[in-house]
């Protein structure tokens, strides 16, 4: 039996290492303290990021505390996803090499996102004594989500002053906006209404709040102490109660350093720690720092008429067709306990009534930062899409491209245009495009037309970064940026493909907007979003805001200013009259600020950072594969060992456990045979071995059908199949629509039906299963007694009101509640089964002891009568 399972397994992974051609089409580079894997062809973006990964080093272990530390870097070309991942366990970062299609306040991609994960890396894996022998349990993997996402952005906003959240005007825009109104949240709030809540700035919850409150936590104690903290909780343990039982573990500080149920009772760990470095525990700091933030925004203030009162997101950019302003939102609806909901919409202002009127629902995740076009009665804008992926080893589906849709304003009807993977884009008309892409291997950008159903490329820019453009005259006028440089604003002559600078500051120039040959643009020159006018004709500049936060402004005919202003709530838009104020940048310390820019060249990799006479590109298959052999992660339970392993690539996972109470052992191995499709064997090395293969064959993100998913399921025993299932996805504008259609080897076949309407803060679902075995015949009454369940339910889900209250001591919150009732009716001929089932079910979110969700629920049915009790899931983050 151990030869055959031995036999199979090797038939599940020779194939898995030797045909999937990602092994072999990765390259690495490594220094002292990084492992760099990265497609072949990447090899400019990976000496950029090994650079700045040790050059930044430094300043990460000065404010995490740790230095102890070697970590694994896979980059991949994610098309215009930008984006990084730091694991824990593995200690390994993620990174996507694409640029992202909104001007983030970064002077480097890979400068940015090297600061920010190792950051994560060098504070969740600093520990020491019991932390490091116990090093799955440390305790600075446990800390609230607002302190694991805090540091970093306070560290990526400190090693430049034209880097970071905290500089980039957005984040002080919200914090002083709700410092104002008395708005900031607490530490309950913070640790509580973070990934999962409705309430603006939504998912950004902890990193906005995080960075600021560690701000002023190095602002008011020093930088030292943020390292202390660390270095003080990486003595502790946190012991689940499965392990703290199996090794006989008392309560809370039963032996020194160790804990127990401190996630609970903050005071006996994260408190206790808080007040040996800061001299307060965190409730206290919270105040502090509201009382703070409180006095230094009195000043805060939008100078204007406000005309949305949504509270959402909306886009920085809007336009204009002489009657109606048209801008997109974007905004999160709870409809159910722990699930939320983005409904996305492009909205038009009345220049004359100020209504506001919805146009068009989108189903799709809308491109904020994507600039909106008009022309002849259509207005223009561009939402998320991808299709199938080919072979990526950071775990992501899909290869994102954008659609540019029309709507036209007489007929109402919207229509998809171009599919591409847009950068930026403008409108000539319907049938001629000009678009922006970025190069995916080499810094630099592509100018595209599309016209008349061809494309055809203009331009190669290798050493600009193209994200606006707009036609001026004979030429264009674009937003672009340099490697290592801010955005700024050039005029691009196409015959020459030469680019002239306008305005070149060290901060940022965005959001294009061009009336005669005055340019409107924003810019965060005072750490906060102006929105400026530059002369075409002369090169003066003038302000055109007095608002502590503006931006994306247009001016109609009537000379009316409109723009997006910060609010207590969220995102609005606002109106005024124009109010110009001369600029001089060259006279002032904008301009030399520019002194303080790191001098950037790959050069000093070798010569300056890692000290190496050449760089060490090796082949990097087998070293990929090593990393099979030394499991990233070990836990210990009261019943069993589990031990879990993968290569750097994330091709390829195992998971071993050895039960030592009754003495079974399995192994479960998953790897991409040929991606899409996912390959999973299962042994209990005794009856049961498996072989399960599943893949998406379709994927979409228009409206529409989304993907179309199969499984296989095989038992290598008996050499037949277990099972077969199709996965059909819809998903439209208001509701979302299921088909999962199974057959197994018992020929018993079952198609099950999800549909979910949305509205608000609320949904209607509808829930089908019907089952039934081929041998039976298809006569009806064979189908209702066959004993099969069969059942078709009908619910309402309604959030009625919110608590959004808590307590730190002990670390309870409570969220909203919601009302269900239901309705089930089983299809059956059985005289004593009942076959309508009614009822209602109430429902509170809490969150308890940080990570875990728990809905309690009271529940009455016409059979059960009433019944209580809750539903447990963890969020470690």
């Amino acid at each position: 039996m151990l030869k055959k399972i031995l036999f199979l397994f090797l038939l599940v992974i020779i194939p898995s290492t030797f045909v999937v051609a990602a092994f072999w089409d990765f390259n690495y580079l490594e220094s002292e303290h990084y492992t760099v894997f990265y497609p072949q062809g990447y090899e400019f973006k990976a000496k950029e990021t090994l650079y700045y990964l040790e050059l930044h080093r430094p300043l990460t272990v000065r404010l995490t505390g740790n230095k102890n530390y070697k970590v694994t870097v896979v980059l991949d070309d994610g098309g215009l996803l930008r984006g990084g991942a730091a694991s824990v366990v593995a200690k390994k970062i993620a990174i996507l090499t694409g640029e992202g299609t909104t001007h983030w306040f970064f002077r480097d991609w890979f400068e940015y996102v090297a600061v920010h994960e190792q950051t994560h890396i060098g504070q969740l894996t600093n520990s020491s004594g019991l932390g490091s022998f116990f090093s799955s349990y440390a305790a600075n993997e446990k800390l609230p989500i607002w302190m694991v996402e805090g540091i970093t952005i306070y560290a990526e906003s400190r090693y430049s002053p034209y880097s970071g959240m905290l500089q980039e005007g957005i984040v002080e825009a919200i914090v002083r906006a709700k410092a104002k109104a008395g708005k900031l949240p607490s530490v309950q709030e913070a640790t509580f209404l973070s990934r999962e809540t409705d309430h603006y700035p939504y998912y950004n919850t902890p990193y906005v709040f995080g960075g600021a409150f560690f701000r002023y936590l190095a602002q008011t104690y020093g930088e030292k102490s943020l390292a202390q903290f660390f270095n003080v909780m990486g003595t502790y343990v946190y012991f689940p109660d499965e392990l703290a039982d199996f090794i006989n573990l008392p309560d809370f500080m039963g032996i020194p350093g160790i804990s127990r149920k401190m996630d609970l009772f903050p005071s006996t760990r994260l408190d206790k720690v808080a007040r040996e470095v800061f001299g307060k525990g965190f409730t206290e700091l919270f105040a502090d720092w509201q009382k703070y933030e409180e006095k230094r925004s009195k000043d805060w203030q939008i100078v204007g008429t406000q005309i949305t009162h949504t509270a959402s997101n909306k886009s920085d950019t809007q336009v204009t067709d002489g009657q109606s302003v048209f801008f997109m939102e974007q905004k999160v609806s709870r409809y159910n306990a722990f699930q939320n909901k983005y409904e996305a919409s492009l909205k038009a202002i009345d220049l004359v009534t100020k209504k506001v009127e919805t146009l068009a629902l989108l189903s799709n995740d809308v491109d904020l930062g994507m600039k909106l076009a008009y022309d002849d009665h259509k207005v223009f804008y561009a939402v998320n899409d991808y299709g199938l992926k080919t072979t990526r080893p950071t775990n992501y589906t899909e290869i994102p491209t954008k659609t540019i849709y029309s709507f036209d304003l007489n007929t109402k009807q919207t229509k998809a245009v171009l599919e591409d993977a847009i950068f930026g884009f403008f409108i000539v008309n319907e049938d001629e495009i000009y678009y922006l892409k970025q190069k995916s291997q080499k810094f630099g950008s592509e100018l595209w037309l599309y016209k008349n159903g061809q494309k055809t490329k203009l331009a190669d820019f290798k050493d600009d970064l193209l994200i606006e453009i707009l036609p001026y005259q004979d030429e264009f006028l674009v937003v672009s940026k340099k490697n290592n440089s801010s955005w700024n604003i050039y005029k691009l002559d196409l015959n020459k493909k030469e680019l002239e600078p306008l305005i070149t500051s060290p901060w940022t120039e965005k959001n294009v907007f061009l009336l005669e040959d005055k340019l409107i643009y924003t810019a965060n020159y005072e750490g906060h979003y102006g929105i400026y006018e530059y002369s075409l004709v002369d090169g003066q500049i003038n302000r055109l805001t007095q608002s502590s936060d503006a931006q994306g402004g247009v001016i109609t005919s009537s000379g009316d200013l409109f723009f997006s202003g910060m609010t207590a709530n969220g995102l609005e838009i606002f109106t005024s009259k124009v109010m110009r104020q001369n600029v001089d940048l060259q006279a002032s310390k904008i301009m030399l600020q520019k002194q303080s820019v790191l001098d950037f060249s790959l050069e000093n990799l070798k010569q300056k950072v890692l000290k190496m006479n050449e760089y060490e590109i090796k082949d990097g298959a087998w070293k990929n594969l090593s990393y099979l052999l030394v499991p990233y992660s070990r836990t210990i339970t009261n019943e069993d060992i589990t031990l879990y392993g993968m290569d750097a690539l994330q091709e390829t996972s195992y998971q071993v456990a050895y039960n030592y109470v009754d003495g079974g052992a399995t192994l479960e191995w998953t790897s991409k045979l040929w991606d899409p499709v996912q390959t999973t064997f299962y042994t209990d090395f005794a009856t049961y071995n498996q072989l399960s293969l599943s893949s998406y064959l379709y994927r979409a993100a228009s409206p529409g059908l989304t993907f179309i998913r199969a499984a296989y399921a095989f038992d290598l025993n008996s050499k037949a199949y277990l099972s077969t299932a199709l996965n059909f996805y819809f998903n439209y504008l208001d509701y979302t629509l299921s088909e999962t259609l199974a057959l197994d080897r018992a020929e018993n076949i079952s198609l099950e039906t999800y549909y979910t309407y949305y509205w608000g803060n609320g949904s209607l679902n509808w829930d089908t299963y019907l089952a039934h075995n081929l041998n039976l015949g298809w006569d009806w009454n064979t189908i209702l007694n066959s004993g099969y369940s069969k059942y078709t339910e009908v619910s309402v889900t309604q959030k009625i009101f919110q608590v959004q209250q808590g307590w730190w001591e002990p670390n309870i919150f409570l969220g909203d509640v919601f009302v269900v009732p239901r309705m089930r009716y089983l299809m059956t001929n059985d005289v004593t089964v009942v076959k309508w089932l009614y009822g209602i079910n109430l429902a509170l979110e809490t969150r308890l002891a940080l990570f875990n969700m728990i809905k309690w629920y009271v529940d009455y049915d016409n059979v059960d009568k009433w019944t209580y009790g809750f539903v447990y899931s963890a969020s470690w983050m």
